[in-house]
């Protein structure tokens, strides 16, 4: 499933840097995703009608590669390019864009030490922490230009437009995108939420059934789709 953002003006900017990167990307077989607090700001703002509580300029990008050979290549490409440029500083993930953003551009996949991690070149001595980023890639959705965003916003969506009323819904969001393991994340919400002003009620609609096909579509195990149905309280 896809989301339409093509009609928001003000992601203009970010749409240049992502299709920048796409067509140099592309072409060298190298998947990308937008990550980080401008993918939530993107689903808050621009999905949910909710103005994030902290505002942040911070533009990155997580990209697949299999080694630092492929890297450099990649952010050779985009400078020789023309639309992005170095920035100051021995940061070499760190680009600017012709339309000002300053986006960071930073490997996982084949790249990743066993740990998980990835140490800079040449010395190493800057370490990485890539734990979640597979998962992150392999829990995207796109928006109508390809450009992939966090599933759980996809899935929040769908439960509001069930019948399901989230109350504190960035909260939510938030605590679900400060987690490696989104499913079992938003399954401890569900449950303890309420804790934090965060709770998911509902009155006829969905019923349990319905609830059940709609987890489905996402990656809960059975048991985790059974806690969540339970922990929807229903006011009927």
């Amino acid at each position: 499933m896809s989301l339409d953002l093509s009609q928001k003006a003000d992601l203009v900017p970010l749409a240049q840097v992502v299709g920048s990167l796409q067509r140099v990307a592309q072409p060298m077989d190298v998947d990308f995703f937008l990550m980080g607090a401008a993918a939530r700001d993107v689903m808050l703002r621009h999905v949910h009608n909710i103005e994030p509580g902290r505002q942040t300029q911070d533009v990155d990008f997580a990209v697949m590669v299999p080694d630092w050979e492929s890297f450099a290549a990649l952010r050779a490409a985009l400078i020789e390019g023309g639309d992005f440029s170095e920035r100051a500083g021995p940061a070499t993930h760190r680009l600017r864009h012709q339309s000002g953003l300053p986006p960071d551009i930073v490997p996982f996949g084949g790249i990743e030490r066993a740990d998980r991690t990835i140490a800079w070149p040449p010395d190493q001595r800057t370490v990485f922490d890539c734990f979640g980023a597979r998962e992150a890639f392999n829990a995207t959705v796109t928006d109508k230009g390809n450009h992939r965003m966090p599933e759980y916003q996809e899935l929040i969506d769908e439960l509001q437009k069930a019948g399901v009323s989230i109350g504190a819904v960035e909260r939510l969001s938030q605590t679900i995108a400060a987690s490696d393991n989104w499913p079992a994340a938003f399954v401890e919400v569900t449950k303890t939420g309420r804790r934090i002003g965060v709770s998911l009620t509902r009155e006829h609609q969905p019923t349990d059934e319905r609830l059940d096909q709609i987890l489905q579509g996402y990656p809960f195990g059975r048991t985790q789709r059974r806690l969540v149905i339970q922990n929807v309280i229903s006011h009927v």
